[in-house]
């Protein structure tokens, strides 16, 4: 398999410990162009979310949709690389022979009673979450009980399952017990190394109960209010979109060019009802001197992103 790989000081470096994992045998190359994209004949490598790690130079960057990322300071000249990809089979629909967390037993177990000690938390508190397990077989047995955490909406691509927790329960022919599990605000927080800290953002979690990855019993969903205030970490390869659906820097933009935002309003219309396709909302803020004829230099665009990194806003 072999992949092209592209970057220069200029770029930015997105890296994450991921999931699951490639032989690595595929080539990169430094060629000196701050936007790259994964490609290759194996359709695994094309994955987004996939964990490129750069053999003897230290350097990793997780790809984004389509497999587009950008990265920084790739020597030229080809380079081994590994790709790790996250939830890899269940993002494929692939039911794999053994997945996560599989085990076998000569008895079997029922899961039941599924309890949240809440359903909306802050992440400066606690989350108590108990089920009961019993073995419904002839024989005594022992089961690994596990906790999985769902993000569905998340500012960075995670894993379709975290396993946050486990315990293991031995139980006679017809026992039953209570197990238990405490969630902080680390079980629903990811790492932004952008950022060199733990982010817990607000929003839907699911909380998941079962034998394995792939045999989920019991579910209950929450919801997490984040008391966390950060700064924005926007970029000259921040994408448009971010700061147009943000409430904070929207106006940033109209104030900095009305003419071509307002271009994309009807008849009528203010700038803030302007519809900008999706083609434009999803370049890079760096390319706008040329989008919009010049209604912006790069040195306002410099200054437009300094402005808004120093404004904070709660994830």
């Amino acid at each position: 398999m072999r992949t092209a790989l592209a970057g220069r000081p200029e770029a930015v470096l997105l890296g994450l410990v991921a999931l699951g994992i490639l032989p690595p045998t595929t080539l990169a190359q430094g060629a000196g162009s701050a936007l790259g994209r994964i490609t290759s004949t194996d359709e695994r490598a094309n994955l987004p979310n996939a964990l490129v790690s750069i053999t003897g130079t230290g350097l990793s960057v997780l790809t984004g949709e389509a497999g587009w990322y950008f990265i920084v300071g790739v020597p030229p000249g080809r380079h081994e690389i590994t790709l790790e990809l996250p939830g890899y089979f269940e993002a494929r629909d692939i039911a794999p022979l053994f997945p996560f967390g599989h085990g076998l037993s000569y008895t079997t177990f029922g899961y039941e009673s599924m309890r949240v000690s809440s359903q909306r938390i802050d992440d400066t508190g606690e989350l108590v979450v108990t089920a009961t397990i019993a073995n419904t077989g002839e024989v005594p047995g022992k089961e690994i009980v596990q906790l999985y955490v769902s993000d569905p909406v998340s500012s960075l691509q995670r894993p379709i399952k975290e396993l946050k927790g486990f315990t293991k329960v031995s139980l006679a022919p017809g026992e039953s017990r209570e197990v238990r599990f405490t969630l902080t605000d680390r079980a629903f927080s990811y790492y932004d190394p952008g950022r060199s800290r733990w982010v817990a953002e607000s929003g839907d979690f699911e909380i998941a109960i079962g034998a394995s990855s792939a045999d989920i019993r019991l579910t209950e969903t929450i919801q997490l209010r984040s008391t966390q205030r950060l700064n924005y970490a926007f970029d000259g390869f921040t994408f448009f979109r971010v700061l147009w659906e943000d409430d904070q820097t929207k106006p940033l933009l109209i104030e900095r060019m009305p003419a071509w935002i307002g271009s994309h309003a009807a008849e009528g219309e203010p700038p803030e009802q302007a519809e900008i396709p999706d083609f434009l909302l999803d370049q890079p803020l760096l390319k706008f001197p040329y989008f919009t004829g010049g209604e912006v230099t790069r040195q306002q665009i410099d200054a437009l992103i300094e402005q808004c990194n120093t404004m904070t806003y709660s994830p």
